[in-house]
């Protein structure tokens, strides 16, 4: 949390000491927000990214009043810097996270870097019998960077109010309960999800009651104590991740987690250097809490690569799954997603292996699938994800009120199995009106069916009424959307949805405007 900030810049003299034998390098800039204003009074955490051990001795840690810093770091190397701007209401700014700052011998300028502005996000946090919880600890985590910031002034007060600021778009925000009395003291640490875009008032936040997991990981070959490794939990019946603070393994080995009631899987993650497989204890019910024992970890290698489409361009967020093609049983790996340009890395068992990396929807591709792949020793794995469209447009539309073709289109990503979000949009018709829709997600065959002399689809298409939005009678102002969603199901793969708008338009001819005909291919 942000009083690491504190510790980096408060070291000891017993450290500085130890440091002033070191090489000292400079690093100069200034940030700004994302419209060009100088970031005032930003405090810097410093972390090295060649030795998670080396503790940096950091001089001048802060932006002034203009945005300028001028940093001394020691010692030289690569370092991650983040960097907390004001708490609320003295700034609207994100806290950023800047990579691979390398400070060296020669006094590096970095020039202008931006934080971006985004959306305060307030409430109190309570326990269950609605009492206000001190010190609960707030951090965010924007999916696309899969990691975990602080937050300036990211605490709650003694009555349990906080108010922090959050990036716009898809965010998850972590409550994490405080220290002694608090930290520990039954309750568990929860996850609110948003889709940000303006300030969100929360009013009171429960924490649950909680119940403490604990356990000891150890090395199967020699029984030595498994240190530092991260305690992933899962629920059971959805895969959905659940944050939990005090999540990693202590020198001998030990872990203790606190989560609220329900059936979970635990994962002990060692650290990548140690190149052991994860360990998994599955369907634990809670409460009551108690231990899960003592977990051998087996040796594993390392498997690595690069992800890329057809046009050899690498994507972030590609997820990566394994399975033991003996048993086709799943095999947990950590960092199971691609990062920036398509890399990634991670630790697997010994064995055969089935290797699936699948692009989230979001993105135009589909899934990739490597089987009877022999992991005996370390080993690189590229794989190239197929292009899948979202959607294309056949056929002609006609015209309604203005003389405007009201227009179709798909939002929530690529048509392909599990996709529930998949829905047909029908844009620039006229305000307020009414709209048919018609959609099929069926065979390949043509068109069939016949309306005012326009071919429609046939007779098995879902037909709907949509309401438009915008203001009846006028011109291209009306919208609307029917939701397609693709189940799990392998026989739709290869099937195609098909989907066209007809607006009830007394303007248009045969009082009728419509759109094109929308086409998508079902992909895996």
């Amino acid at each position: 949390m942000l009083r690491r900030t504190t510790q980096v810049v408060g070291l000891t003299a017993a450290l500085a000491l130890t440091s002033s034998v070191l090489s000292a390098g400079v690093i100069t800039g200034q940030f700004k927000d994302n419209q060009g204003n100088p970031v005032k009074h930003a405090i810097f955490q410093v972390e090295s990214m060649d030795d998670g051990d080396i503790i940096p001795l950091v001089n001048g840690g802060f932006t002034d009043a203009n945005g300028n810093f001028t940093t001394t770091i020691t010692p030289n190397g690569d370092y991650r810097l983040t960097v907390f701007p004001q708490a609320p209401p003295l700034s609207s700014l994100v806290t950023g996270r800047f990579e691979d700052i390398t400070v060296g011998s020669t006094p590096s300028n970095l020039g202008v870097l931006q934080l971006e502005i985004g959306a305060n996000l307030s409430g109190r946090v309570v326990n269950s019998m609605g009492g206000p919880l001190q010190e609960v600890q707030l951090e965010f985590l924007n999916p696309p960077d899969f990691q975990a910031l602080d937050m300036s002034g990211g605490s709650t007060n003694v009555q349990g109010y906080f108010s922090v600021t959050v990036p716009f778009g898809q965010c998850e925000v972590h409550f994490e309960p405080g220290p002694v009395p608090y930290y520990g003291s039954g309750q568990a640490p929860i996850t609110k999800f948003f889709n940000v875009t303006g300030p969100i008032a929360l009013g009171d936040v429960v924490m649950p009651p909680g119940f403490i997991i604990s356990g000891v990981a150890r090395r199967q070959s020699d029984n030595s104590p498994v240190v530092d490794a991260e305690i992933e939990i899962v629920k059971s019946a959805t895969g959905e991740s659940v944050w939990s603070h005090k999540n990693k393994t202590s020198e001998t080995g030990s872990f203790a987690v606190v989560v609220a009631a329900g059936t979970y899987d635990f994962a002990v993650v060692p650290d990548p250097d140690d190149l052991l497989a994860a360990k998994v204890v599955t369907n634990r019910t809670v409460p009551p809490g108690g231990s899960l024992g003592t977990l051998l970890l087996t040796d594993g290698v390392e498997m690595k690569g690069k992800v890329k489409d057809p046009a050899n361009t690498g994507h972030a967020g590609v997820s990566i799954s394994v399975v033991n093609s003996a048993t086709q049983q799943n095999v947990f790996i950590p960092n199971a997603n691609t990062t920036a340009g398509g890399s990634y890395k991670t630790v697997v068992p010994v064995g055969t292996l089935d290797v699936t990396f699948d692009a989230p929807f979001s993105l135009p591709l589909g899934t990739a699938k490597v089987t009877g792949v022999v992991a005996n020793q370390d080993f690189e794995l590229d794989a190239t994800v197929p292009s899948v469209p979202f959607y294309s447009t056949v056929g002609s539309g006609a015209a309604g009120l203005g003389g405007v073709t009201p227009q179709i289109s798909a939002t929530g990503g690529t048509p392909r199995l599990g996709n529930s979000a998949y829905t047909v949009q029908c844009t620039q018709a006229a305000g307020g009106a009414k709209a048919i829709v018609f959609a099929s997600i069926g065979s390949t065959s043509g068109l069939g069916g016949t309306f005012s002399g326009t071919r429609l689809l046939g007779s098995h298409a879902l037909v709907n009424f949509v309401q438009l939005s915008g203001t009846l009678g006028e011109v291209g102002t009306g919208s609307g959307s029917f939701a397609l969603p693709v189940a799990e199901n392998p026989l739709l793969v290869g099937s195609l949805i098909r989907a066209r708008f007809l607006i009830l338009d007394a303007a248009a001819p045969g009082g009728r405007s419509m759109t094109q005909e929308l086409n998508a291919t079902v992909c895996l």
